[in-house]
Order: C-alpha cells, then sequence, then structure tokens
C-alpha cells in the first residue's frame, strides 16, 4: 500500500474512531440528562409535597396560635386583677393589724395610768394614817425621811401618769394623723 491507501485508512479509522467516540459520548450526555430530569422530578414531587404540608400547617397552627394567645391574654389578665385584689386586701388587712396594735397599747397604757392612780390614791390613804406630824416633829430626822419620801413617790407616780398620757396622746396623733405640737 501506498501512503496514500494508508493516510486513506488512517483516515476512515480516525472517522470511525470519531464517530463511535461521538456516538459514545451522545449516549453518556443522554443518560446524564435521563438522569437529570429523573432527579429533578423527584425534587419536584418532594417540593410539592412539602409545599402542600407547609400550606396544611399554616392553616392549621394560625388559628391555634391565635386562639393559644387570646387564653394566655385572658390568663395574664386573670392573674393581674387577682394580684391587685390581693395586694388590696393585705393593705387592707395591713391597716387593720396596725390599727388593733395601736389600740392594743393604747389599752397598755390606759391600764398602767388607771395603775398609778391608784397606787397615788393608796398612797394618799396610807399618808391619812401616817403617824401625826405631832409625833414626827418630836423626831425631826424621821420627819424629813417621811417627807422626802412622801415628795420622791408623788414625783414618780406624777412622771409616770406624765409619761403615759404624752404617749397615749401622741399615739392617738399618729393613728388620726394630726401633727399637734405637744401640750
Amino acid at each position: 500500500m501506498t501512503i496514500q491507501g494508508w493516510n486513506l485508512l488512517f483516515n476512515a479509522g480516525i472517522f470511525a474512531l470519531m464517530l463511535v467516540g461521538g456516538l459514545w459520548l451522545k449516549y453518556i450526555v443522554d443518560q446524564q440528562l435521563k438522569a437529570k430530569d429523573a432527579a429533578m422530578k423527584v425534587l419536584e414531587s418532594t417540593i410539592k409535597g412539602n409545599e402542600a404540608e407547609i400550606s396544611a400547617l399554616r392553616s392549621n397552627t394560625a388559628p391555634a396560635i391565635a386562639q393559644a394567645y387570646a387564653v394566655m391574654k385572658q390568663h395574664a389578665e386573670d392573674v393581674t386583677g387577682e394580684a391587685l385584689r390581693l395586694a388590696e386586701q393585705v393593705r387592707k388587712l395591713s391597716e387593720e393589724v396596725q390599727d388593733t396594735e395601736n389600740l392594743t397599747r393604747l389599752d397598755m397604757l390606759l391600764g398602767e395610768t388607771t395603775g398609778l392612780l391608784v397606787a397615788l390614791k393608796a398612797f394618799k390613804e396610807n399618808l391619812e394614817q401616817s403617824p401625826s406630824p405631832l409625833l414626827l416633829a418630836q423626831e425631826p430626822q424621821r420627819m424629813l425621811a417621811f417627807i422626802n419620801g412622801c415628795n420622791t413617790a408623788l414625783e414618780q407616780v406624777a412622771m409616770g401618769v406624765r409619761d403615759r398620757s404624752k404617749e397615749i396622746r401622741d399615739t392617738v396623733r399618729a393613728q388620726t394623723g394630726t401633727a399637734r405640737s405637744a401640750d
């Protein structure tokens, strides 16, 4: 064979190889396109299923959320109202307890003052029954001790009555809210 024959044969071989390669390449591309189309159909059906599920969830969830919000809001309003009612009740009870404590304190002070006045009356009665001043005049030291004792006792009773009267007056003023100066 001559060079021209070999050249023709070689060109025919290259042509055959290119033809087979081209057919094979077309087959591969077709297979890839089919696989791509199949994957797109699967993904498209998955997307449609997800969209249907999302729309179903939206349609079911929105009313449920609105209802839950309404229930929560009503509960919050109820709890707030109850808290305000209880705070008012605690305030009133605190005032009542304070009033009771003040009355108890006043009652105790009046009792102490009454006791001091009874002691003063008893002291006066004992003083009237004490030895006569003529007998004591004969013993000046004893007379002086007797007078000092009487003065000390009277001063202590008077101071006790004055202190308790002031405390009663201050408590009553604090209770009624008057701010008058002390007498």
